[in-house]
């Protein structure tokens, strides 16, 4: 993706963090880190215990599964400001992705942003970036470029 960009004349800043990306991918669980202890102390600070985590580790529960799911109602509610969002939207969604596949139709339907843009599927999973990167980026370029 990054040459695309690149090419195409605009600045990119991404890091490589360890792990990911074209970087080393040590086995050992301990080399996944370059934080100071002090830092790391620091990310753990809002955090008396792992106890009070629970609220990050529950945010892939927030996403409704159903209709009926508790999370639904603030989904409609979300769903009710963006049927009136008028700004343009580019749709790059993944064909291969088993949560969000298909999603697009509805951003197309009901987000008027979405509308007459020149959207494009891409292939891959949920993290399509890796997969189909360079279309992605040269879809971008393309729709900022009008």
């Amino acid at each position: 993706m990054i040459p695309v960009f690149v090419d195409a004349g605009y600045r990119v800043l991404a890091p490589d963090l360890i792990g990911f990306g074209r970087s080393d991918k040590p086995a050992d669980h301990q080399a996944y880190t370059y934080l100071s202890q002090a830092e790391q102390d620091s990310y753990r600070a809002p955090f008396p215990t792992n106890a009070h985590k629970t609220g990050a580790r529950a945010f892939p529960m927030l996403v409704p599964a159903s209709p009926d799911d508790p999370a639904a109602t603030a989904n409609r509610a979300a769903w009710e400001v963006l049927s009136q969002w008028e700004k343009p939207v580019l749709l790059c969604f993944s064909d291969g992705d088993q949560i969000t596949a298909g999603g697009d139709k509805v951003f197309r339907e009901q987000v008027p942003g979405a509308r007459g843009q020149p959207h494009i599927t891409l292939h891959g999973g949920h993290f399509v970036q890796q997969q189909d990167g360079e279309r992605w980026a040269q879809a971008v370029i393309d729709w900022i470029a009008g």
